[in-house]
């Protein structure tokens, strides 16, 4: 089989690894593989498979889509893949007007790994994204708004929820953290947050919500990402006068070993697809309070059984539940060991990979 994926680039978040580890599973199971990206650099490059081929996609600084739609229709045309598969918009734009042009739109598979509200502002995404013959999202929740929201019939999507290297995050979240007792010399309660510091991550309702907590014991916040809010965060941070039990720690090779060394980690997201960021805090037994956004939260975490649901920009529940949680302790005990036994029965990478290999073989056949 001969398959084309496409990315952005090689860095960011768990749709560019999907397609890392896609590419690296299918090379190993004597496939050929192609990656068309925009740009072919990122932290995720040095994992990729050597066998693996890559093309960057041509662009001009006008006219971009037109340019990349012409380079990547030659390049699927000289390749002649057997199966496309794109995932996150903007090359998922790029692979369907190729697959249009070059006449391989029956070879194209597309991922949706996000809420539609983050594609509200794209007026045409509803025609776009009928056009593909298969759709595969990563939640169920997800699954029913594209139906819902787009008008997709339900019989063109799939569902494979994400799945982790959960070796390599045990052995990265032992690594030690010796940087924590210098960071917290008082040996406050740590809480912490792993996320693009944007408006989809809900950092000022985080923020607002550790004031309040503030108001009733010492703690220390770490938040972990970096992204175009951050100025925005620093202001807030000093306004609200709690820099002296905030980190903002920037971009990290390794979240887990401070997710494990954390005693909450907190999601205050607005909007979701399915976020890895909860599997990875299950996987390191550290206790989450997360808002049931949609999608994934509800999915992942069963309120008081395996981990704490807040209402979305609710900050003084956030508030109280990261409290609740912080004098619990024998109950978080058990909260943590439900949520571990969950993340290595149902989230294995191997798994996810399996079932993607099964999707594309049937497609083909």
């Amino acid at each position: 089989m001969r398959i084309i994926l496409y990315t952005g680039s090689f860095g960011g978040g768990g749709a560019e690894r999907r397609i890392v580890l896609l590419a690296n599973y299918f090379i190993q199971k004597n496939h050929k593989v192609l990656i068309l990206c925009y740009s072919n650099t990122g932290s995720y490059l040095a994992s990729l498979d050597k066998n693996v081929s890559i093309k960057k996609i041509f662009a001009m600084p006008v006219l971009r889509t037109l340019f990349r739609t012409i380079h990547a229709t030659a390049l699927q045309i000289n390749y002649q893949p057997n199966l496309i598969f794109s995932n996150l918009y903007g090359v998922n734009k790029i692979a369907i007007f190729s697959s249009i042009l070059s006449l391989m739109k029956n070879k194209l598979i597309i991922s949706v790994v996000n809420n539609p509200i983050a594609y509200s502002h794209h007026p045409f995404i509803k025609y776009l994204y009928s056009i593909p013959k298969l759709i595969i999202a990563n939640s169920e929740g997800l699954s029913n708004a594209i139906v819902n929201e787009w008008g997709i019939d339900c019989s063109k999507i799939q569902c494979i929820k994400n799945g982790l290297d959960i070796d390599m995050i045990q052995e990265k979240s032992d690594e030690p953290a010796l940087e924590f007792s210098e960071m917290n010399p008082n040996k406050f309660p740590v809480l912490c947050a792993v996320g693009s510091l944007s408006v989809q991550k809900g950092y000022v309702t985080l923020l607002l919500a550790m004031k309040e907590v503030l108001l009733y014991t010492d703690v220390l916040l770490i938040i972990i990402g970096e992204g175009p809010l951050r100025e925005n965060l620093v202001k807030l941070i000093d306004e609200l006068d709690i820099k002296d039990n905030v980190m903002m720690l920037g971009y990290r090779n390794n979240p887990y070993k401070y997710v494990k060394n954390s005693d909450i980690f907190v999601h205050a997201a607005t909007h979701e697809g399915f976020p890895n960021v909860l599997l990875e805090s299950m996987i390191c037994k550290t206790p989450i309070v997360s808002t049931n956004c949609n999608y994934g939260p509800g999915e992942i975490i069963q309120h008081s059984n395996n981990g704490y649901l807040v209402e979305v920009g609710n900050s003084g529940q956030l508030a109280k539940m990261i409290l609740m949680a912080l004098s619990s302790e024998g109950n978080l005990l058990k909260i943590t060991s439900i949520a571990y036994q969950d993340a290595i029965a149902k989230y294995q990478q191997s798994d996810m990979l399996k079932k993607y290999e099964q999707i594309f073989l049937d497609w083909i056949s």
